[in-house]
């Protein structure tokens, strides 16, 4: 996708709540044979924790810098108390008026989902 978007100025910053999986990302990160992956983390990648006012501890994330948060398989097996700390942490970490938040999951779909995801 890095490739489809000219002269890119993409910067993810990756996160998760376990340690094991952030030297994960930074390994594949560093290794990756595009140096447009390599150099589109702008940042180690962070372990992030939410609760009901949003992060927890120390994190290096600025507010309203931010164009996409991405959450990604979080809210749908986290306690419902991250998922209001995610969006009051969006409405601090997004650019107003032009921010967006994708969240993508194995949501209910009327009404049912697969067992292993409830």
């Amino acid at each position: 996708m890095l490739e489809s978007v000219p002269n890119s100025q993409l910067k993810w910053i990756a996160s998760d709540p376990d340690s094991n999986s952030l030297s994960s990302i930074q390994v594949r990160a560093q290794n990756h044979p595009e140096i447009k992956v390599q150099s589109s983390l702008s940042m180690p990648p962070q372990k992030l924790l939410l609760d009901e006012s949003g992060f927890v501890g120390e994190n290096s994330l600025q507010s309203e810098q931010t164009d996409l948060m991405i959450c990604i398989n979080m809210i749908h097996i986290s306690p419902w108390e991250a998922t209001k700390g995610l969006m009051k942490e969006a409405s601090k970490q997004l650019k107003a008026k032009s921010g967006y938040l994708y969240c993508y999951g194995p949501y209910l779909e009327g009404g049912k989902g697969a067992a292993s995801n409830l």
